[in-house]
């Protein structure tokens, strides 16, 4: 095997019928060389560290015949980072979700390619322009530029992201109210964003009344009442 590989054992059981059945997951693993490599219930024998293990499979009173497992030793080369679903260019940009899976590849040296998704530690260079999980997911928080960068050990790989999400429309709630002198009630705005996603953008939005004599409203959307006589139109609006 090859280091940070893994491999599926099979332990067989023999009967005095002379039938015979795949057991893998109902004997007990074990493996003399832990550091090595570990063998777990279902029978997979995962890598860790290069060298020799003999792992043998237990079922009551019978033991199996020990099997070696050499493990080779495999350097990280490098990281590829690609998207679920998509070309990823670098810089790439993001206009139809605030979403991006990202995957990040390992290449040894000896030619082969590891999954590192979940291994890899994952960074932005902007929370507040979008973040990014343990599994590589990234959420787009606003516009702007960021650099994502996947790191395993000393190895690591970045790609500069363009998030350019266009605003389709803006829903204020409540639609309706009835208000007397000096009350408020607490507007909110969502946007509708071009991949149909719905966020709150109450606090950056420009809020508006006409007319203006009759209240006022917050930055934060909170509106206050001066004059009861008639009906006031409450707007919104973001990026003009």
């Amino acid at each position: 095997l090859n280091y940070e590989l893994t491999k599926q054992l099979t332990a067989t059981g023999h009967y005095n019928d002379g039938t015979s059945e795949d057991i893998s997951s109902r004997v007990q693993w074990s493996s003399d060389t832990p550091v090595t490599g570990a063998v777990n219930s279902s029978g997979i024998f995962e890598a860790y560290n290069s060298g020799s293990t003999v792992v043998t499979a237990r079922s009551g009173e019978i033991v199996s015949e020990g099997v070696t497992v050499t493990v080779n030793m495999l350097d990280l080369e490098s990281l590829t980072l690609t998207a679920q679903d998509r070309t990823l260019i670098n810089p790439y940009t993001l206009s139809d979700s605030t979403k991006l899976y990202f995957i990040a590849t390992g290449n040894y040296n000896n030619g082969t390619a590891v999954d590192k998704t979940t291994a890899a530690s994952w960074s932005t260079s902007d929370n507040s322009i979008a973040t990014i999980d343990a599994n590589g997911i990234l959420t787009a928080k606003q516009n702007g530029t960021v650099t994502v960068t996947s790191q395993v050990g000393s190895i690591s790989a970045s790609v500069q992201i363009v998030i350019d999400i266009q605003l389709v429309s803006i829903t204020i709630t409540p639609a309706n109210t009835t208000l007397t002198v000096t009350n408020t009630t607490q507007f909110t705005a969502s946007g509708v964003l071009s991949d149909s996603t719905t966020v709150d953008i109450t606090e950056s939005v420009t809020w508006n009344t006409d007319p203006f004599t009759k209240g006022n409203v917050s930055d934060k959307g909170l509106f206050t009442a001066k004059d009861t006589s008639g009906d006031v139109t409450i707007s919104a609006t973001k990026d003009g």
